[in-house]
């Protein structure tokens, strides 16, 4: 019997790779014992299984099984192999159609029968339960981590690691703030970061996306933000006063900086779409100059923006082609019952 093993971890921040190596020793064990020939290993470590980000090794097993390349896939976990629901579906079809078991290290899951569909969705519905019971402990603990006014774990310009401040990046900010506050131009303040040879945190040049973020940041005025939303004071020094950040803010948000003919909607989702934390997302640029969508709260969604715009615009489409749009766009009669 030809076996793949799949072997995933979904945080290693240290980058030792310690986690998918014990599931290694135990998945080799397994089929050395029920005498089944390994023929692939593929490993996706620190990576998720929920967050829809690609994983490499996964679509090269599914791609095994799809080929008829395997006949056993041997994980230490089933929740190794997926978080949700629709990915089982999809890997039952696909085992079915190829004849190929699924086992791992905590019992055999033959998903060719009903039974081991039915334990495999159980599995799999335990699974996702767990991840959204995480995912509401971790933002409560953010919340109030927020609330208790500690800092961002990431750093931002003008900080050091600790939050304290960085000895050329915190005066180069104040001196932004001034000239801004004076009437200098976002663009402008762009050239001059970039002509003094200022970086983003990630190393990049600025752009006026950067900019506009960076002023907006509530940290540097010495205030702790949550979701777009300052909810407490912060335990550091602040780079600039309070009463600076608030006029920068009131500055560079007011819709009169557009100027003529700049207030209407240049991209479909700009400030429309949700993230699906709630926040709105904005449009920017990736390392590719590609547009995409970006939650304007945190740093944790990046979509391309043409295929997502097109989706929307196709489904308006056909909801404008349907026979009643007269009757939904009709307005409501008044109630003249009462007269």
């Amino acid at each position: 019997m030809r076996a793949a093993i799949y072997l995933r971890q979904s945080k290693d921040s240290a980058g030792t790779g310690l986690a998918v190596d014990r599931q290694r020793v135990d998945c080799e064990k397994l089929a050395a014992e029920r005498g089944w020939t390994v023929v692939a290993t593929m490993c996706d470590n620190d990576l998720s299984a929920t967050n829809g980000k690609r994983r490499p090794g996964y679509e090269e097993l599914l791609a095994l099984v799809d080929a008829g390349s395997v006949d056993i896939v041997v994980a230490w976990h089933l929740d190794r192999l997926m978080r949700r629901l629709s990915d089982l579906e999809t890997l039952i079809v696909r085992c079915e159609k190829a004849s190929v078991r699924v086992a791992t290290v905590s019992g055999d899951l033959d998903l060719s029968t009903d039974a081991g569909r039915l334990v495999g969705r159980i599995l799999s519905s335990v699974a996702q339960g767990e991840v959204e019971r995480k995912s509401t402990r971790q933002k409560r603990a953010a919340l109030q981590a927020a609330e208790s006014g500690a800092p961002p774990a990431r750093r931002a310009f003008g900080f050091t690691d600790d939050s304290n401040h960085h000895p050329t990046e915190a005066p180069a900010l104040v001196e932004v703030y001034e000239k801004v506050l004076a009437g200098m131009t976002l663009v402008s303040a762009t050239k001059w970061l970039n002509a003094h040879g200022h970086r983003t945190t990630t190393g990049r040049p600025w752009d006026r996306s950067s900019v506009r973020k960076m002023l907006l940041n509530p940290r540097n005025g010495g205030l702790r933000g949550h979701l777009g939303t300052v909810v407490a004071t912060g335990t550091w020094q602040p780079i600039v006063a309070e009463e600076v950040w608030r006029a920068t803010v009131e500055k560079v948000t007011d819709p009169a900086r557009r100027g003529p003919g700049r207030t209407a909607r240049r991209w479909l989702g700009g400030g429309l779409y949700l993230c699906h934390c709630g926040a709105r997302v904005r449009v920017n640029y990736n390392t590719h100059r590609t547009r995409v969508y970006q939650c304007q709260a945190a740093s944790h969604l990046s979509r391309s923006a043409e295929p997502i715009d097109a989706l929307v615009e196709q489904v308006i489409a056909v909801r404008l082609r349907r026979p009643d749009l007269t009757d939904l766009l009709a307005p409501e009669a008044p109630d003249v019952g009462p007269l």
